[in-house]
Order: C-alpha cells, then structure tokens, then sequence
C-alpha cells in the first residue's frame, strides 16, 4: 500500500541579505585578532569628514580600508598612492555592500611601494634593465631619479 498522504517538507531557516552580512561581520570581527598587514596605498580619499579611504594591495590582490578621523590624527604623515605602508588593522564586513574590509588603527610609512615603482620603471623603459628585490624600498626624486635602499 502507498502512502498518498503529502509528506511534510524539512524545515529550513531561510536568512535576509542584511542578516547574513551582520552576522558574517561577526564571524569576522570575532575569528580574527587584530593584526599588521603591509601593502601599497592607491585611490586614497580623504573627504571633508576626515575619515581616509583607500585602497590596499599587493602583486596579487587588494582590499579596501577605512581609517577613522580619531585614528586619522594620530597619523604624522599624510598617506598618497603609491606609498608603501604597515597597519594595524581589524577585519570587518561592510554591511550595506557586502563587502569585507579593513578598519585602519595604525599606519606607518615604510617607503615607496614596490608596484609603484615597477610602474616608474616601464614608463621610463628600465624594465629590463633594472632589477630588485621586492622588498628593497626606493623613493622618487623628481622623475628620472631614484634612490634605492637594500639590506638584501
């Protein structure tokens, strides 16, 4: 004999966009300590609230930052793309968008960043000719100049 009765469907706890992204950011606020990170800077912005905004990256990925006013002040050099940083960071989740980034309570400037400067190279044709440690540091001195630091 067949059962022709409906059979009762397993429950499933169905989540809105906004509760998965509020309880991703725990997950990620709370799995993560703070931490150092290093990178190079682009697309900084700093607006009339006095918070920055920027870009950090490196050869093979990138992550937005948000440092606060408060922390902001605290800073004794004024970030610019290309500069090659440490911070200290904590891991959160942009709720509205979805997206994970970093909330800057430190930054240190540890020199021009590498990407930067193979940029400078190529645009002045010494990719081929010049050849450096990624972690070397350099600094620009007007256009065609550089000066690198090595303890490599």
């Amino acid at each position: 004999m067949s059962d022709d009765r409906p059979q009762a469907k397993p429950s499933r706890e169905i989540y809105t966009v906004s509760r998965l992204n509020r309880e991703a950011k725990l997950l990620l606020e709370t799995a993560l300590p703070p931490l150092w990170v290093e990178g190079e800077i682009s697309n900084f912005a700093k607006p009339a609230s006095g918070h920055w905004y920027f870009t950090l990256k490196d050869s093979g990925a990138q992550v937005r930052c948000t440092m606060w006013k408060q922390a902001t002040m605290r800073v004794r050099v004024t970030p610019r793309d290309g500069m090659q940083v440490l911070l200290r960071i904590r891991v959160s989740l942009y709720e509205l968008r979805g997206e994970y980034q970093l909330q800057v309570e430190q930054l240190e400037e540890a020199g021009e960043g590498a990407l930067r400067f193979h940029t400078y190279c190529i645009y002045f044709g010494m990719q081929h000719t010049l050849r450096f440690h990624p972690q070397a540091q350099f600094q620009l001195i007007g256009r065609e100049h550089f000066v690198i630091e090595s303890t490599v």
